[in-house]
């Protein structure tokens, strides 16, 4: 009640001042046991580092430089860059570094069962982002970066091979979301293997792109550019294509390997 009584203060819904000074967290650990999923997320060797975050007069104008660096489920993680939070424009320019990042320990995460079994993949990246958000045109995202994934296994649920792949390069000169435009500068393919089976039921490739539950509705314009993609070099190294059609008796098999 005293401090209802109080008299307001003539600054009230002003921004709050703060200084955050060398706010440091080393050798964090955190643990995250998904029930539901049956599995388990760790976070190891955790660091966080703000060396300095102001919202004082003569202050706003500077540029926050975080650095934070993680072990995740045995992934290398490395953040850091530059954030501006207070002043105009804000934004964020970040470069993100990733090793071994497991794919088939995140699969059970998407919204369907999918129509194959990822058996491994591995995916490593080094990529550079810029966000800058505009009063007057909105937010402006870009990125770019090197990415590689190697180890790639896909399989039919009955464990038959799909598709694998040795390793896949992509340097990826830019790409901006907002604009709908992706430029790949390179594409490097080795080791790929792809075996295709036709039966009754159709192709066996069909099953990557098909979502259950999802029925395909028409085709409908959208705002915005229309799309733009650019691909300028594509490598094909070491490369094997089967194929077996089960819709005949016996059934017909070939391949064709050492595609280059």
């Amino acid at each position: 009640d005293r401090f209802m009584a109080k008299p307001k203060d003539k600054a009230a819904g002003a921004p709050v001042a703060f200084v955050l000074n060398q706010f440091v967290v080393e050798g964090g650990t955190i643990d995250f046991d998904d029930r539901p999923e049956s599995t388990r997320h760790t976070v190891r060797d955790l660091q966080l580092r703000i060396p300095l975050i102001a919202h004082v007069p003569g202050r706003t104008e500077a540029d926050v430089e975080p650095v934070f660096k993680a072990n995740v489920n045995d992934m290398a993680l490395d953040l850091s860059g530059r954030l501006r939070v207070f002043a105009e424009p804000l934004g964020a320019r970040l470069k993100i570094d990733f090793r071994n990042f497991e794919l088939t320990r995140y699969l059970e995460y998407l919204p369907f069962s999918p129509g194959f079994k990822l058996a491994s993949g591995v995916l490593d990246g080094t990529m550079d982002i810029d966000a800058v958000n505009h009063k007057d045109k909105g937010t402006v995202l870009a990125a770019k970066g090197q990415l590689t994934l190697a180890k790639l296994d896909v399989q039919e649920p009955s464990g038959a091979p799909l598709v694998s792949l040795a390793r896949l390069n992509v340097d990826l000169e830019s790409l901006a979301p907002f604009e709908r435009s992706v430029q790949i500068k390179a594409v490097t393919a080795e080791g790929l293997n792809v075996q295709v089976v036709r039966r009754s039921t159709g192709l066996n490739l069909q099953a990557l792109a098909k979502i259950p539950g999802r029925e395909e509705a028409p085709a409908a314009d959208s705002p915005g550019p229309a799309p733009r993609f650019q691909l300028a070099e594509f490598a094909l190294k070491e490369a094997t294509v089967g194929f077996t059609d089960e819709t005949v008796t016996p059934p017909f098999r070939s391949e064709a390997s050492g595609i280059t």
